[in-house]
C-alpha cells in the first residue's frame, strides 16, 4: 500500500512539473505555507502548491487534476476569514500570485482588464493617473486581489454608496474543472443573453471554475472627500443620525461603527472615548464639498454626539479611514500577543435594524467570559463581532462557536443573513443550511449542488466549501 502510495505521488509530481516545470513546489515549508488563511479553521497541508503564469497553464492544470481526481484550492493573498482558502486533505493550492498584469485600462468605455493576483490599492493607484477608481474596498485592500475578491464577492468601507464586488464585475475568463476556458460577460455596461454567469462566479470561492481574467467597471473619481468622527454613548443616537444624513440626500461614501471595546485596539487618539465611535465620509465636488460638510455636520451636531470633528484635510480623512483598516490586525496581533484566537462574525441585517440586532449582540457578548469587540459598516447594517478565545481549550471553544451562532440567529431573527462580505467557507456551512431551513428555502441548498455537479461533475474545484 504504502509503495503504490508513492508511485502515485511520482506520478502526480512529474505530471505537474510537465505543465509546469519549476513553478511547482512539493517542499514542506513551502506547503505548510499555504496550508492556512486568515481564519482561524484548521490548516491542512496541500500535496503540492503550483504557480501558473498563464490561462493555458491553468487550464493544462485543472485538466490533469480532473483526470486524476485531485482537488484544486485556488488562492489569492489568502486573507479568508472562513476557510474558504485552506485546501481539503489530498489536494493542491494552485497559487495565483504570478497573474498580476492589469491587461487594459479603458477610460472611455470605463473597465479595466485585470488578473486576479492584481492589488486593489495597487490597482486603484493606477487608476488614480487617471481620475478614476475601482469602488470595491476591503479592509484588506492592501493586500487583497481581484480574484480572491470576487471569490467572496467581498464589500468593505465603500460598500454603502457602492455595495458589493458583483456588481462592478462585467465579464470574467474562467477555466473549468475540465480545463475548458470559458468567456462570460462582456466589456458592456448593460447585457442580457441568458444566465448571468459572470455574477454567478462571483461569490462561488473557487467551487464553480478558476477565475483568470475579469473586466470591472470603474467610476470617475470624486472631486473631494471629507469626513466627521463622532462619538455616541447611545448607538439609537447614532443610527438616527445616519438616517437624518440619507434623507438630507448626503453622498455618503462611508458609514462605520465602532464600539468602546474595538476602539482599545486603535491608535490611542480615538481610546477612551464614550460608548461608539462613528465614521462617516462624504464624497463630493470640489465646488460643493464645503456646502455638503456644514450640512452634514449641522445635522451630527442636532443628534446630540457627545463630541464630534469634522475635516476636509486628505491627510486626516485617509489617517482616519487607515486607522479604521488596520483595526482587524491590531486585534490580531494582540491576541496573539496574549496567546488567543479570533473568530470574527460577520452578519447583516437591514440598516433600519442595525440598533436593535447591536442592543441583542452586546447582551449576548456581555455574557461570554474571553472577551468580544464589535465594530462594522453600519451604513449596510453589516456587523461585525470579534469573538477572543484560546480554541485550543474546549470551553472556550465551545463558547465562541455557541457565539458565532448565536450571532446568525440574530441576523436571520431581523430578515438578515449569516453572511454579509466573507462567505461561508469551512466556517459557516451549517449556518448556511439553519438560515435556509429558518427562511423555509432550504431546496436552495439542493440547487447550488445542481449547478456544481454541472460546473464540476467530479468535485475537484475547492472541495468541501459553502456545503459539503
Amino acid at each position: 500500500m504504502q509503495m503504490q502510495v508513492h508511485e502515485e505521488m511520482d506520478s502526480i509530481k512529474k505530471g505537474l512539473q510537465g505543465i509546469l516545470g519549476k513553478n511547482v513546489s512539493f517542499s514542506i515549508a513551502m506547503e505548510e505555507r499555504y496550508s492556512a488563511d486568515k481564519s482561524y479553521m484548521k490548516p491542512q497541508v496541500p500535496i503540492a502548491v503550483a504557480f501558473p503564469s498563464s490561462t493555458s497553464q491553468v487550464s493544462r492544470l485543472l485538466r490533469f487534476c480532473n483526470r486524476h481526481r485531485i482537488g484544486v484550492t485556488a488562492r489569492g493573498a489568502g486573507t479568508s476569514l472562513t476557510g474558504a482558502s485552506i485546501p481539503s486533505k489530498g489536494a493542491i493550492v494552485v497559487s495565483m500570485e504570478k497573474m498580476g498584469r492589469v491587461l487594459e485600462i479603458n477610460i472611455e468605455d470605463q473597465y479595466v482588464v485585470a488578473q486576479p493576483a492584481v492589488v486593489l490599492d495597487d490597482l486603484n493607484h493606477r487608476l488614480e493617473k487617471h481620475g478614476y477608481f475601482y469602488p470595491p474596498d476591503p479592509g484588506s485592500s492592501m493586500v487583497s486581489t481581484v480574484g480572491g475578491t470576487l471569490s467572496t464577492n467581498a464589500g468593505g468601507l465603500r460598500g454603502v454608496m457602492f455595495g458589493s464586488t458583483r456588481r462592478w464585475v462585467l465579464g470574467a475568463q474562467a477555466v473549468l474543472a475540465d480545463g475548458t476556458v470559458i468567456e462570460t460577460g462582456s466589456r458592456t455596461l448593460k447585457l442580457s443573453r441568458g444566465y448571468d454567469l459572470t455574477s454567478l462566479l462571483v461569490g462561488s470561492e473557487g467551487t464553480l471554475a478558476v477565475i483568470t481574467k475579469a473586466v470591472l467597471r470603474i467610476e470617475p473619481q470624486h472631486g473631494r472627500m471629507g469626513s466627521i468622527v463622532a462619538y455616541y454613548d447611545r448607538m439609537e443616537s447614532a443610527c438616527g443620525m445616519l438616517r437624518s444624513l440619507r434623507n438630507a440626500g448626503m453622498p455618503i461614501i462611508t458609514a462605520e461603527f465602532i464600539d468602546r471595546r474595538s476602539m482599545k485596539y486603535m491608535d490611542r487618539k480615538y481610546r477612551g472615548q464614550p460608548g461608539y465611535m462613528v465614521i462617516i465620509g462624504i464624497a463630493s465636488y470640489s465646488a460643493s464639498l464645503a456646502h455638503d460638510m456644514r450640512l452634514a455636520a449641522s445635522i451630527v451636531r442636532k443628534s446630540g454626539p457627545e463630541s464630534f470633528y469634522a475635516t476636509t484635510s486628505k491627510a486626516r480623512v485617509r489617517g482616519e479611514l487607515g486607522s479604521r483598516k488596520r483595526l482587524f490586525d491590531a486585534m490580531a496581533a494582540r491576541c496573539r500577543e496574549s496567546g488567543l484566537d479570533m473568530v470574527i462574525g460577520d452578519v447583516i441585517v437591514p440598516p433600519s435594524r442595525l440598533c436593535a440586532a447591536v442592543r441583542e449582540v452586546e447582551k449576548m457578548a456581555g455574557r461570554y467570559g474571553p472577551g468580544a469587540a464589535m465594530f462594522g459598516h453600519m451604513g449596510e447594517g453589516n456587523i461585525h463581532l470579534n469573538i477572543f478565545a484560546d480554541l485550543g481549550n474546549r470551553k472556550h471553544a465551545a463558547l465562541a462557536n455557541r457565539l458565532l451562532n448565536s450571532l446568525g440567529e440574530i441576523a436571520v431573527r431581523h430578515a438578515g443573513s449569516i453572511s454579509a462580505e466573507h462567505g461561508i467557507g469551512l466556517e459557516k456551512k451549517k449556518l448556511l443550511r439553519e438560515e435556509l431551513d429558518a427562511i423555509h428555502s432550504s431546496k436552495e441548498i439542493e440547487l447550488m449542488k445542481g449547478i456544481k455537479k454541472a460546473f464540476d461533475p467530479k468535485g475537484i474545484l475547492n472541495p468541501g466549501k459553502i456545503f459539503d
